[in-house]
């Protein structure tokens, strides 16, 4: 059986270590997802560019947790490019990030990659929705009613 994959794309190691944490500690032991991280936004659209152009069926069962303010590349400069990898919008994405900013959300809502936006930091709750639901998405005009109780 071929397992899916959760990407972590985030320049904050505390971040990365801390949602990485949360995120296996949800799993089940017998659980068909692998979870790999990238800290350089570049490297992990590297890693999705040959995902989607050589392993199209992987691909499919791809979620990016996806942080907003990152150096080289921001996460919305990576949605860009992904856009133009995959116009079909296969692979989705869990917007996570420190920003509380309307504007941010909002800009979310009309991108389609855009599951849902979870905000930082990751918590065991937020952690376990997330995991629960795999590969399933969560439209995200529902985010807000999905995670309102979890961002504490």
């Amino acid at each position: 059986m071929q397992k899916s994959e959760l990407l972590v794309i985030d320049d904050d190691p505390i971040s990365i270590l801390l949602s990485k944490f949360f995120l296996e500690k949800s799993l089940s032991d017998d659980s068909a997802i692998r979870i790999t991280t990238f800290s350089c936004p570049i490297k992990g659209f590297e890693y999705v560019k040959d995902l989607v152009l050589s392993q199209r069926d992987r691909a499919l069962s791809t979620r990016i947790l996806l942080d907003l303010n990152m150096p080289g590349i921001n996460g919305w400069e990576f949605l860009e490019l992904l856009k133009k990898i995959d116009p079909t919008h296969k692979i989705k994405v869990i917007i996570h990030s420190s920003s509380n900013s309307k504007k941010d959300k909002d800009k979310a809502l009309e991108i389609n990659h855009i599951e849902y936006y979870l905000p930082k930091p990751m918590t065991h709750i937020k952690a376990s929705k997330l995991m629960s639901s795999f590969p399933a998405s969560v439209p995200l005009s529902d985010s807000s009613t999905f995670f309102n109780s979890y961002t504490k």
